[in-house]
């Protein structure tokens, strides 16, 4: 019986990466841009044309579907296999909670959940730890532990030059917004 890991396309591999997790049978689920009524999947289109279409419409987004996650979790667990579902942090996205829908349709102790807490590439550094300590055959309790234990001791910092994105994607409020504004708040 081996882990087979399932994640979202927020951990922000390089594609050379993402491509080795996935030949070992991992599962990158992708969020959903809506541009109006307009919708394409997470990495499916060139950043360019993703830009492109931010000038006309701000995209909002959508986690993965329960649906998604179903067909995931079954094909991983039809070899006999084990998941390790680790997942974008809760606090700025459902998708734990679809995972978690999902994950009670099958036999308990198959799916083990786990919230990153992190995003982008924090996420994606406990990924790749959660990968190699299943290839080192560590049970699925010993790879719970161990990205966890990590997770504790993973800190992220972003630099942004500005926080206006964030209001339009409604992750900082407007007041956020204008009090940046007002302060410089930015790299300078």
């Amino acid at each position: 019986m081996s882990i087979r890991i399932v994640t979202d396309t927020s951990c922000d591999l390089p594609t050379d990466l993402e491509q080795e997790l996935l030949t070992q049978g991992a599962k990158i689920l992708p969020f959903y841009f809506h541009f109006g009524l307009d919708q394409c999947a997470d990495k499916s289109i060139p950043m360019t044309e993703f830009l492109a279409k931010t000038a006309h419409a701000w995209p909002t987004t959508a986690a993965p579907s329960l649906g998604i996650f179903l067909e995931a979790f079954e094909e991983c667990l039809n070899g006999n296999d084990q998941v390790l579902c680790l997942t974008i942090t809760s606090k700025y996205s459902s998708t734990l909670s679809v995972a978690t829908t999902a994950s009670r349709e099958f036999p308990p102790g198959r799916i083990a959940l786990v919230d990153s807490q992190s995003l982008s590439l924090g996420q994606g550094l406990l990924v790749l730890a959660a990968a190699q300590a299943a290839r080192a055959g560590r049970t699925l309790a010993e790879v719970v532990e161990h990205v966890r234990s990590l997770r504790q001791r993973l800190s992220v910092y972003i630099m942004l030059d500005t926080v206006d994105y964030l209001v339009k994607g409604g992750r900082a409020s407007h007041l956020v917004g204008v009090l940046a504004g007002c302060c410089g708040c930015g790299p300078s």
